[in-house]
C-alpha cells in the first residue's frame, strides 16, 4: 500500500492487469506541453524513434522523444532454504 502511495504521487500509474508493475511516460523534448496518453497510443508518438539532440532532452541519458520508467515489484513468498539442518 505505502509502495503505491509513493509511487503514484511520483506520478507513476499501476497497471490493472499486474498491480505489481507501475509505469510513467513522459516527453523527453524541453519546450513542448506534456504528451497525453491519446499521443502515446493513437497517434504513435510512442513508436517513434527519432534521436534528440543532448541540448534538447529533459533527461540526457535518454535519446528518444518519450522517456519511459516501467517499475516492476517482485514479491517473493516461497521461504529460503539453506540446506542447514534447523536442529543445529
Amino acid at each position: 500500500m505505502l509502495c503505491r502511495k509513493v509511487y503514484q504521487k511520483a506520478g507513476m500509474k499501476q497497471l490493472q492487469t499486474n498491480e505489481c508493475v507501475f509505469t510513467r511516460y513522459v516527453s523527453n523534448i524541453i519546450g513542448p506541453p506534456s504528451l497525453t496518453n491519446e499521443d502515446l497510443l493513437v497517434k504513435g508518438k510512442f513508436l517513434n524513434i527519432e534521436i534528440v539532440p543532448i541540448q534538447m532532452r529533459v533527461y540526457r541519458s535518454c535519446s528518444h522523444q518519450v522517456a519511459a520508467m516501467i517499475l516492476v515489484i517482485l514479491i517473493i513468498t516461497e521461504s529460503i532454504t539453506t540446506g542447514v539442518d534447523a536442529r543445529i
